[in-house]
């Protein structure tokens, strides 16, 4: 339907009086013709503000947090190895001690 259509085959919404619910046609076509505008650049702000939309280069920031998350847990995973290693090394030494001391 064409927004010319719909004012002319609802004459009854000029009138004052208390707003009836939307039926659920109505909802959908409002959502087609919403999704089809260009996007507004202060209703974007204005849902920043609210925090119902991230903000414009979250999008990247958000990849740069998951690189910066993966090189991070890359890191753990080698100080956890360096740490196991670690603790072997060590495990072999008192054993070596606790050796030399009853021999």
């Amino acid at each position: 339907m064409d927004d010319g259509e719909m004012s002319a085959s609802s004459p009854g919404s000029a009138r004052p009086g208390p707003a009836s619910a939307p039926t659920e046609a109505e909802l959908s076509r409002m959502a087609r013709e919403a999704v089809r505008q260009p996007p507004d650049p202060r209703l974007d702000k204005q849902l920043q503000r609210m925090g119902l939309v991230d903000a414009p280069g979250a999008a990247d920031a958000s990849a740069r947090s998951d690189a910066e998350v993966e090189r991070l847990q890359r890191r753990v995973r080698r100080l956890e190895a360096l740490a196991i290693a670690l603790a072997i090394a060590v495990g072999v030494l008192v054993v070596i001690e606790a050796i030399q001391r009853f021999a």
